[in-house]
């Protein structure tokens, strides 16, 4: 029902009371059902599914009901304990409205990748309590037209019974202010993936859980015209992908193309796959690490890093993140690796710890090879590694007042053993302490003879162990 604007209060007031009447009337009479097709309810009476015909009995499809509802009222409900099997789309079209699930199941029945079986397309619209079962994908947000100030509450998207049957749980794409607190994904394929093209600024996604993944915890695919701006996540656990250890395309705990403004904090991940935990390639820059934890994390596709940068617009701060490998991935692992290419990403890493606790001397702090800063690593403890800072032809790097322990080499330069490549410049090293089982610092030219080491500033540092191509004291 619409009101025109020359309405007074009252007479507002008294249009509203006898529209709930209507719908509780209508309720009531037709022994608490209403026809699918009607809408009666008052925009903001709660319109129970079933009065509009939704069975719940997992068998009926209730998609023409569930739209019913959400066109008739600006909150809609189901029945507890009841499973709704829906077949077709679902839209939420009424700004500030409420699709509140809790209590309910909802089932989806369609192949996969083909739609997402509830398209959000008003502002202010708030989806709460969804558990998602069946085959399909599952919530899209802003594919048509912008919309704003949309939350996600409660959602948990199982795909445990059907592995990998919802392809996507939310498609998110021209959105500002999106949040989506407490979601769990169960053995899906994407927990969230960006639609292509499609700009948003403002996501947070909060105390989230992924399981037994199939695809990446979330994937920022914009593109250069879909940039995603001011993304928060905070206190996710990622516990697994699928096919881990195994390689496989995609199964990381995110990987981003286009962000400006990244902040990951108080998270947890371990057994991701793909090519990395963490992933940034395309324009994506500002991006802040606090706090996280990254536990083998496999590595492939010439990736040696738990976080992988493939580009030079990355940059990068972090504080208190812990990087441990237990040996259960194969191969050399680094915590960082930027050596696809020849890239320059501004890195300030502070009190990051890392640990090999396999015993095996298989993993490594950053992998700096042809990267010409500015890299400033401060205040870091490592335990058991093979290289700490593993470099080749690397410029403009910082370590200060760093412990490493029991660990191979500490800044180890390849140069010497190479055809090509220098033996690094405008090199810093202050206020550290190596304990070394080989090199503390080993570089020199090339073995063309070429590529010498250029403005290394050794001072006030402690070594045990040996040093190579630069004084040190």
């Amino acid at each position: 029902m619409i009101f025109g604007t020359n309405l007074d209060r009252s007479k507002f007031s008294a249009i509203r009371a006898i529209a709930a009447l209507a719908y509780l009337a209508a309720v009531c009479g037709a022994g608490g059902v209403v026809g699918a097709g009607e809408a009666l309810a008052a925009p903001d009476v709660a319109a129970t599914v079933d009065h509009f015909g939704a069975v719940g009995d997992n068998q009926h499809d209730d998609t023409a009901a569930f739209n019913a509802a959400l066109s008739a009222s600006q909150r809609t409900v189901c029945t507890h304990n009841k499973t709704y099997l829906l077949k077709g789309i679902v839209h939420a079209s009424l700004p500030n409205s409420v699709i509140d699930l809790s209590g309910c199941k909802i089932r989806i029945a369609e192949k996969s990748s083909t739609n997402q079986f509830l398209d959000i397309e008003a502002g202010s619209v708030t989806v709460s309590g969804l558990y998602l079962i069946g085959v399909g994908d599952g919530i899209q947000i802003g594919a048509s037209k912008p919309v704003s100030n949309i939350q996600i509450l409660n959602f948990t998207c199982d795909s445990s019974a059907i592995p990998s049957g919802l392809s996507q749980c939310i498609y998110w794409g021209e959105v500002t202010n999106l949040t989506v607190d407490h979601p769990n994904f169960i053995g899906t394929g994407y927990g969230m993936l960006q639609i292509p093209s499609k700009p948003s600024h403002g996501l947070r996604v909060t105390h989230a859980t992924a399981t037994d993944m199939y695809g990446d915890a979330i994937e920022q695919n914009g593109q250069a015209n879909g940039v995603a701006s001011d993304i928060l996540i905070d206190d996710f656990t990622f516990n697994g992908s699928h096919d881990f250890p195994k390689p496989a395309t995609e199964e990381r705990f995110a990987g981003f193309t286009s962000v400006n403004g990244l902040t990951i904090t108080n998270s947890h991940i371990e057994k991701a796959n793909g090519d990395a935990c963490l992933h940034f390639e395309g324009t994506s820059k500002h991006i802040v690490l606090a706090n996280n934890s990254w536990t083998d994390c496999q590595v492939s596709g010439g990736n040696s890093g738990y976080v992988y940068i493939a580009t030079s617009t990355a940059d990068i701060k972090e504080t208190y993140d812990t990087f441990t490998f237990t040996g259960a991935v194969p191969g050399e692992v680094f915590a960082y690796d930027t050596s696809s290419n020849s890239y320059s990403n501004p890195m300030a890493i502070r009190n990051v710890r890392l640990i090999d606790s396999s015993g095996q001397h298989r993993f490594g702090g950053f992998n700096l090879s042809f990267h010409y800063g500015p890299v400033a690593i401060q205040g870091a403890q490592a335990r058991g590694l093979k290289d700490f800072v593993h470099m080749i032809s690397t410029a403009d790097v910082t370590v200060a007042n760093s412990q490493v322990i029991d660990t191979v080499n500490g800044i180890y330069n390849e140069a010497p053993t190479k055809d090509s490549g220098g033996g690094g410049e405008n090199i810093t090293l202050a206020g550290n302490r190596m304990r070394c089982l080989q090199w503390c610092i080993f570089t020199g030219p090339n073995k063309n003879g070429t590529g010498a080491p250029k403005n290394w500033e050794i001072g006030d540092n402690s070594f045990q162990g040996r040093v190579s191509g630069v004084e040190a004291r």
